[in-house]
């Protein structure tokens, strides 16, 4: 018996932040510098209230947390904001006027998101320069129906590369591999099962309760772990296993280097394996 098929839940708002840190630093010090301070210091106290949302607002998941800043003056924060789960982009002076790539790196780093597979659907611009307005605007030309439409998954499950993880928790599973791996919830019967999707690689997370779950006939319960796995390929091994190791994600191995590329495993919190993988030459 195959495991029901209720309507997918959606676990949050798909959002992405970009910061000028440098601009909105100094902005804070100007006006207030214990108020500059705690940006700098607490990003994660700040990014988890956007995220819990105000009063009759869905809460948000931050899949993209970028910060760009000038690591000449400014490297001494930047352990804050990758303890933060945020990606940092080292943007120092280019000119004798102090002017940096900030600007050119977060607008295509923007527009890369409007345009991916990560389906954002809230986008978060901290900064207080004027420059940024076009940027702004380019979004507002999207309309929220637009950001939330579903992603188009095949409905043909046969255009779909399915691999099923025993894990102890579907829920907890869910929102790992949504949050830190760019997979979108296809439906979800917690607590029994649920599958994700990424491109398209089917995810099927079974939980005890499924009928994965249930006994061979010799007793043999099927149960989390191994070391088959997927692979995922990344462009920046280094920088997402800084990223990944900040949110607390657990890694088995360290970053190993052969002829193909660099690979690293890490695990879910059910202790399956996930391979991330970056080819050589990139």
């Amino acid at each position: 018996m195959s495991d029901p098929l209720p309507q997918s839940r959606r676990p949050g708002i798909r959002a992405a932040m970009f910061v000028d840190f440098d601009n909105v630093y100094t902005g804070l010090m100007a006006l207030d510098p214990a108020a500059a301070k705690r940006f700098a210091e607490d990003p994660k106290h700040w990014t988890e209230a956007l995220a819990a949302g105000g009063a009759g607002e869905e809460s948000r998941r931050f899949l993209i947390r970028n910060c760009y800043l000038n690591p000449v003056i400014y490297s001494k924060y930047r352990p804050y904001w990758t303890r933060a789960g945020f990606r940092v982009i080292d943007c120092p002076s280019l000119t004798q006027r102090g002017k940096s790539s900030t600007d050119i790196n977060l607008v295509l780093d923007a527009m890369d998101a409007l345009a991916g597979a990560a389906h954002i659907e809230e986008f978060f611009v901290a900064s207080a320069d004027a420059d940024f307005t076009s940027l702004v605007q380019r979004f507002r030309e999207y309309s929220p129906n637009e950001f939330r439409k579903e992603p188009k998954v095949p409905n043909d499950l046969t255009e779909l590369v399915s691999v099923r993880y025993m894990v102890a928790d579907v829920d907890a599973a869910v929102d790992f591999y949504t949050t830190h791996l760019g997979f979108t919830v296809r439906m979800s019967a917690a607590p029994a099962f649920a599958d994700v999707t990424r491109g398209r690689l089917r995810l099927l997370l079974s939980g005890p309760a499924s009928s994965a779950g249930r006994p061979m006939p010799d007793g043999t319960v099927p149960v989390p772990g191994g070391w088959n796995r997927i692979h995922i390929i990344v462009g920046d091994i280094a920088a997402e296993v800084e990223r990944l190791r900040a949110t607390g994600v657990t890694f088995r191995n360290d970053i190993v280097k052969g002829p193909g590329g660099q690979q690293i495993l890490l695990e879910d919190p059910s202790g399956n394996v996930v391979e991330l993988f970056q080819p050589a030459g990139e």
